[in-house]
């Protein structure tokens, strides 16, 4: 008999796998989320198909014309480089199939006008960080998937705190799950300062657990709308001195 119960255990467990075309299918499903809920399915038995069946993968989409509204606002603001500009010059003529590839497969415009710093220490990446939040006069924008409440973590915390209070807008949106150790205590005095702040799909809600996979790993800070950071450094003594549990971290930043 016991051998009955795990054949239709077996047959059961097979059937789950139904769900993955449908992922598969899923136009507006990331390849990123649906890799994510392809190996939930596989590995975490019965419970990785009942949370893809009752999250259903299409559960954002609704966001998704307010998005495309926010990117054609953007996009109406940016500088477009002109294509007689591009034909016109050497270095940028060999970088025309370039950008018309990048513009086709992120919908972004190629601007003009800018300059890249790359920064590949870490603790000089928080020094001219600092810097540039201390010297904000009308902006600062902070969007990260990790934040400490160590050293470096309170460090910018603070500096954040100062450009609120001169009148600064200051917005902090933080990952709800890489960053679920960020106190109340901690964000408090960044609030009261006058800054926005909130997490990105808070990890340790019954209604969020649903979309664990869905995380913001962004690292961009952006000031005055003049200078933006990125790069793959979040914020924490860690990542600045470079040790952790996990052994020697290394990030660049731009």
């Amino acid at each position: 008999m016991a051998i009955w119960i795990w054949i239709a255990l077996g047959a059961a467990y097979l059937a789950t796998w139904m769900l993955i075309p449908r992922v598969l299918l899923k136009r507006t499903v990331h390849p990123s989320a649906a890799v994510a809920w392809i190996l939930t399915i596989i590995f975490v038995p019965f419970l990785g198909a009942l949370l893809c069946a009752v999250a259903d993968v299409t559960r954002w989409e609704r966001r998704t014309p307010r998005k495309q509204e926010a990117s054609e606002h953007i996009d109406g603001h940016l500088p477009e480089f002109p294509p007689e500009q591009v034909e016109s010059r050497g270095r940028e003529l060999r970088l025309a199939p370039l950008a018309h590839i990048a513009g086709e497969l992120t919908g972004a415009k190629v601007t003009y006008g800018n300059r890249v710093d790359l920064i590949p220490d870490q603790q000089r990446s928080l020094d001219v960080l600092e810097e540039a939040i201390r010297e904000a006069q009308h902006s600062v924008h902070v969007e990260f998937y990790i934040w400490r409440t160590d050293e470096a973590g309170t460090r910018l915390r603070d500096r954040l705190i100062e450009r609120a209070r001169q009148g600064v807008e200051v917005r902090f949106l933080y990952d709800g799950f890489g960053s679920m150790l960020l106190s109340r205590s901690f964000l408090k005095p960044l609030k009261r300062a006058g800054a926005v702040v909130s997490p990105f799909t808070p990890g340790l809600t019954l209604w969020h657990l649903l979309t664990l996979n869905l995380r913001n790993h962004r690292k961009l800070v952006v000031v005055d709308g003049r200078f933006g950071f990125t790069g793959g450094m979040n914020i924490g003594d860690e990542y600045v001195h470079r040790t952790s549990s996990y052994g020697k971290l290394r990030d660049t930043q731009l």
